[in-house]
């Protein structure tokens, strides 16, 4: 049922975007019953409904933050709670790819959307850290604009539905549309290198993670899990498709693939310390528009022209307009079926409706 319903999206995104811009709504309509009519569906759910329920009876608030606390106190049941956070989620997601990616390229977007199960499946499962990844991506739009009091404003409303969003503040200046000079590139491998190879970077995180005192990500930062060289090679081969082609973005397309680079950045220091994929959220999402925007870029140069005098741009030229896309499509099919085997998330592979207990 879950695969049946995300590729219907993807097909449906196929569809609309041989038609116009009007239509782009449809998929995402499939996306949003999806999550609204969803019950005991992810890892979190239970716990959320259980806790909402506990509130509801007169309980004090598990949750130190305000904006969280206060929808639970509103909403008078659970299942209307989670159809308007997902309104709200779907509807975020839809305006950041029919503003940002040219039609022909929508579909695209869509199909990283889902094909990740961390973007889609874990992020509605992350109800608390996703409303707040919701109010970042607003306020990047405003940062593009170099607006820094909408900015802030919608990054104080993000750490008010959870506490981590307080680590995005420096983004800001991130969001600048200045060019992305080559010399940048080996600036930028240079520190990720210097930074793996420390040997007490694991206290150095846990540290940083303590001055917030949330209790689930102390409990993880406790772990000193990491993430698996497997794991983190895949991940590279993002982070150096996305640093390989930066110096070629302009404008809405740089930052937001600048913003996804970051992603990728937490991605491979994950091998040092699994708990950073916590924050990796946060940026990951800009990677349905950010990928979709670098293929546009290599394929509107055309053919590719052999270079007599540097065999090696041309090799380079053919990887990245034909080898990288095609291993990242693949690296994408590779997690979503060890996603969907692995027994961690066996929440995930049955979908319930609210409608088997109404």
């Amino acid at each position: 049922m879950v695969h049946i319903i995300l590729l219907s999206s993807v097909i449906l995104a196929i569809i609309c975007s041989k038609i116009n811009r009007s239509v782009q709504i449809y998929p995402f309509a499939v996306l949003f019953m999806f999550s609204a009519f969803r019950y005991m569906y992810g890892n979190d759910y239970a716990s959320y409904m259980g806790w909402h329920t506990y509130m509801k009876a007169g309980g004090n608030s598990p949750y130190d933050e305000f904006l969280f606390t206060l929808l639970n106190r509103i909403f008078p049941n659970f299942y209307l709670l989670v159809a308007v956070t997902s309104l709200a989620y779907i509807y975020v997601i839809y305006r950041l790819i029919k503003d940002t990616l040219p039609i022909d390229y929508y579909w695209i977007g869509v199909l990283i959307f889902v094909i990740n199960p961390y973007l889609f499946l874990m992020n509605l499962s992350s109800i608390r850290q996703c409303l707040a990844m919701l109010m970042f991506i607003i306020a990047v739009r405003f940062a593009i604009k170099r607006k820094p009091l909408p900015f802030l404003l919608f990054i104080g409303l993000a750490v008010l539905f959870h506490k981590s969003a307080v680590f995005l503040l420096p983004v800001y200046f991130v969001c600048g549309s200045k060019s992305f000079k080559r010399r940048w590139t080996v600036v930028i491998l240079i520190c990720l290198f210097a930074v793996l190879s420390l040997d007490n970077f694991q206290t150095f995180i846990s540290n940083i993670i303590s001055l917030f005192n949330d209790k689930d990500y102390n409990y993880f930062a406790q772990q000193s899990m990491q993430n698996s060289l497997r794991a983190t090679l895949l991940t590279g081969l993002f982070f150096i498709y996305v640093l390989l082609n930066l110096p070629k973005m302009e404008g809405k397309a740089l930052v937001y693939s600048k913003l996804y680079l970051i992603g990728t950045i937490l991605g491979v220091l994950a091998m040092k310390m699994s708990m950073l994929t916590r924050f990796q959220m946060y940026f990951d999402i800009f990677s349905i528009v950010a990928i979709p925007l670098i293929l546009e870029q290599t394929i509107k140069k055309g053919a590719i022209v052999v270079n007599q005098n540097n065999v090696l741009i041309t090799v380079w030229d053919c990887i990245n307009k034909y080898v990288m896309p095609f291993l990242l499509l693949l690296v994408y099919v590779l997690r979503y079926y060890s996603f969907f085997t692995n027994a961690m998330w066996s929440s995930f592979a049955q979908y319930h409706t609210i409608f088997e207990v109404i």
